[in-house]
């Protein structure tokens, strides 16, 4: 035991300190108290003398072993423990020093957990609110952890980070002001704590026995503080959300439960408003150090997840808001603009939310500051995917679309209006100029084999992409198929030309961002792109080409869904196979398996491509 901690110590008070302080070390709840009033009295100065007196009255052969034996009188061991943790975090008036020494603190902690795990599991007999019996833990144990040793020894106890994460889901499910329970303590002990496996655990079971119990109280911290996007973040705001934000960088979960339940409660609400608050002007400290962490878990999030209506709703708080105010092009911000945010503005509900959100920073984004920052590069690169697809939005809400269909009746092919065909109530992918082409395609055209699947596709579709969402999808997809096409042509004749017999097809990938447009073969597919319902659909598509006798040719779309990607398929149809036929006497016309075109070649070709896309005229249909 340390030295400081004997009873001898008391014998160097004043007379009149000296039988108090003995009268409170035999059991005196009154003395106690009166010796509690001593220390925090500043004109007192030898508080360190009394150190031993709380030492004894936390002694754990006072904690009641019967739960008959708990007694309210204010000289029951309880009562005087409850004084004694009261003690701990106590300054001297004089120099600012703890009542205990700090090498004493090793053997103080013992004797205070024991008491903590005694009145955590009977609190509901004992005359003390749950805010401030979890408000004296956290204090006490703040206080301890000071000390370095203490500290791992704390870090150490099992069960002690279930107990602070019961104060913690004590303070926050109250709504408590930091004025009301101690957050500073529960902050600091979080702040300093290195997550492991066992401790999250810990802090699962304190929190209320599951990963989504977590989640959600973790999220409404973040929210209790900081509820709306311009609220003043102070270093006392700091201190309160910093460790929470910390706690969820370490924990860094791809465990879909806790993902969705995080995304339930407002997580990407959450980080989007502090990310904007941490914008305005302060004084607050390392700022930038915890907005860059909100960006780093707000990517995790988004890039784990599978639905981009949560990118959507990114954009809606505000996200372009914090991007174009961040001091600097961090590791973070430059992910977002040219990976996160371009891929997911393939979707209409994003791109819809992006257009809106470049509104309202219009007036940032225009000023020499940004002009003059390292982000503007990364933002150029980001508005000249966003520009691109605002153009194809515009002409696609105009209905510019609308006449560029063909009928699924391969017998037929007319080309009409979207409005003017019906579409197949069963799997409501097919579209027909009339009753006569349906039943025929029905009957003869092998539709009856594939309506329920491709029904079963529809619905097996996530359920926040929209029909708006996959109608944009066409939209852009026949675009920048058209935008593409001198490209796409001579990749065909190359690829035609190596790979004699096979089916060929083109690509329009948006996993990238920008498109990324190509042809192959189906053994160049990963085979884990090929699912089997992407192959019983592919299958389906290769039949429906070759009986269409050169009009249809295929396109994978490679859309973006979080770190992974969906294929979708598109039929470009033409009226005639004209364009096929043409290719494919082109790349007849050259040596066989030549590889790339070189210059010769490319000159020899490239009249004759020209010739074919005066000729071209295609529709987009599309089968997700």
């Amino acid at each position: 035991m340390h030295p400081s901690l004997g009873l001898q110590n008391i014998l160097q008070l004043a007379p009149a300190e000296r039988i108090l302080a003995t009268s409170a070390v035999h059991g005196s709840g009154v003395a106690l108290l009166e010796t509690f009033d001593l220390i925090v009295d500043p004109e007192f100065r030898l508080q360190e003398l009394l150190a031993p007196v709380f030492f004894v009255n936390l002694h754990p052969s006072g904690i009641p072993q019967q739960l008959s034996d708990i007694q309210p009188d204010i000289d029951s061991p309880i009562a005087r423990a409850v004084v004694s943790l009261r003690s701990l975090p106590i300054r001297s008036a004089a120099d600012g020093s703890a009542i205990f020494a700090q090498e004493a603190l090793p053997d103080v902690w013992p004797r205070v957990w024991k008491w903590i795990q005694f009145l955590d599991k009977h609190g509901d007999r004992l005359a003390i609110s749950n805010v401030e019996s979890y408000s004296l833990y956290c204090e006490a144990i703040s206080t301890l952890q000071m000390h370095a040793d203490t500290k791992k020894l704390i870090y150490d106890t099992p069960g002690v980070h279930v107990v602070m994460a019961r104060a913690w889901a004590t303070f926050v499910g109250k709504h408590c002001t930091p004025e009301q329970a101690s957050y500073v303590g529960l902050c600091r002990f979080l702040l300093e704590d290195t997550p492991s496996f066992t401790t999250i655990e810990e802090f699962v079971q304190g929190a209320g026995g599951s990963q989504p119990d977590l989640a959600r109280l973790m999220v409404a911290h973040l929210k209790l503080f900081i509820p709306r996007h311009d609220f003043p973040i102070s270093n006392e705001t700091l201190t309160l959300i910093r460790p929470v934000v910390q706690l969820f960088k370490a924990i860094n979960s791809t465990v879909d439960l806790w993902n969705s339940e995080l995304f339930s409660q407002g997580i990407v609400r959450a980080l989007v408003f502090i990310m904007r608050s941490l914008t305005l002007p302060s004084s607050a400290d390392d700022k930038e150090e915890v907005a860059d962490d909100c960006f780093i878990i707000l990517i995790r999030l988004l890039i784990l997840t599978r639905q981009h209506k949560h990118i959507a709703d990114a954009v809606q708080f505000g996200l372009l808001h914090a991007i174009a105010l961040s001091p600097t092009a961090t590791v973070s911000v430059k992910c977002l603009l040219t990976l996160v945010l371009p891929r997911a503005t393939a979707y209409y509900s994003v791109l819809q939310q992006v257009r809106k959100g470049l509104e309202e920073v219009e007036d940032i984004t225009r000023g020499s500051d940004f002009w003059a920052s390292d982000k503007f590069e990364f933002w150029t690169k980001f508005m000249e995917v966003v520009e691109h697809r605002l153009e194809v939005l515009r002409r696609y809400e105009q209905g510019d679309w609308l006449s560029g269909r063909h009928c699924d009746n391969l017998d037929c092919g007319k080309r009409m209006r979207t409005a003017e065909q019906s579409r197949c109530s069963g799997c409501g992918t097919s579209y027909y100029c009339s009753k006569e082409c349906q039943a025929s395609d029905w009957q003869k055209g092998g539709h009856r084999k594939v309506c329920t699947r491709l029904k079963a596709l529809l619905l097996n579709d996530p359920e926040t992409v929209t029909a708006r969402d996959r109608s944009f999808m066409w939209a852009l997809a026949h675009f920048d198929y058209l935008t593409n096409k001198p490209a796409l042509y001579v990749e065909r004749i190359s690829v035609m030309n190596n790979y004699p017999g096979e089916v060929v097809f083109s690509v329009l990938d948006y996993t990238s961002g920008a498109v990324e447009p190509g042809v192959r073969i189906l053994k160049a597919l990963p085979p884990s792109e090929v699912t089997p319902s992407f192959r019983a659909l592919w299958d389906e598509g290769v039949v429906r080409a070759a009986r269409s006798g050169g009009r249809i040719h295929l396109v994978i779309l490679r859309m973006p869904e979080g770190h992974a990607c969906r294929n979708r398929l598109l039929n470009m149809q033409s009226d005639t196979s004209a364009i096929n036929d043409g290719l494919e006497a082109i790349a007849r016309s050259i040596p066989p398996k030549l590889g790339s075109l070189d210059s010769k070649y490319s000159a020899v070709v490239g009249p004759k491509i020209q010739a074919l896309l005066r000729e071209d005229g295609c529709s987009a249909n599309v089968t997700f």
